[in-house]
């Protein structure tokens, strides 16, 4: 996350040369997404390997009357690379991609565009208020869009893995048959927790955003 944001201002700035009141619209919004798109793939390369070892680590400790197959996080590590070679690293990364554009098309530029139009209040309650009313409103389209893509991912990051079948040889198969077996509902779970989750990353995000703009 803060890779992410730290990169956003200079990349957003190569995008938009001129001071930003300049930029209205959509010309704005592609802008703005076209930043924060660069920056989501940049840091999705160096985090992707990190967020499949803590799906098979959790995964793994929540089985109960069973050995359990990785003893630590390095061992997770090594164990994938030694058995899936290093692109058994990247399983599902694809659909990482997918939410990740979307998120980044998303989330930093409606705090921008939100931040724009709100009438501006320099207290600490006005600034807070901003940040969560936009936590909330890019939290809750994170969450209806991306969540059935997160259900997905982490079904293909454990997907021919040390102690799980592989029941999809490929990631179009996995695409149409998981919803086909889980149902509408079945996608969602768990939604309400990754809501929650989204808000507070996305406070915390717009927080730290802008004490870096105002540096």
């Amino acid at each position: 996350m803060f890779v992410r944001v730290l990169m956003y201002d200079k990349v957003k700035n190569w995008f938009m040369p001129y001071d930003h009141s300049k930029y209205t619209g959509f010309d704005y919004f592609w802008r703005a997404s076209a930043s924060s798109v660069i920056c989501g793939g940049f840091t999705l390369l160096f985090s992707y390997p990190l967020d499949l070892i803590h799906t098979r680590t959790a995964t793994d400790m929540a089985r109960k009357n069973t050995t359990r197959l990785y003893t630590t996080t390095f061992d997770c590590f090594n164990r994938t690379n030694l058995d899936e070679g290093r692109w058994g690293l990247y399983k599902g990364a694809e659909v990482a991609v997918t939410a990740a554009v979307i998120r980044s098309i998303l989330q930093l530029p409606i705090y921008s565009t939100v931040k724009k139009v709100m009438p501006k209040d320099d207290s600490y309650l006005g600034r807070f208020s901003q940040r969560l009313g936009s936590s909330m409103v890019a939290g809750t389209l994170m969450t209806l869009i991306v969540y059935p893509l997160d259900t997905m991912k982490k079904t293909a990051q454990v997907n021919g893995g040390r102690g799980f079948l592989n029941n999809y040889s490929k990631l179009p198969e996995l695409a149409v048959r998981l919803p086909q077996n889980l149902g509408l509902r079945g996608m969602y779970r768990g939604w309400h927790l990754f809501l929650l989750t989204s808000v507070i990353s996305s406070y915390t995000q717009f927080a730290v955003y802008d004490w870096l703009a105002a540096k």
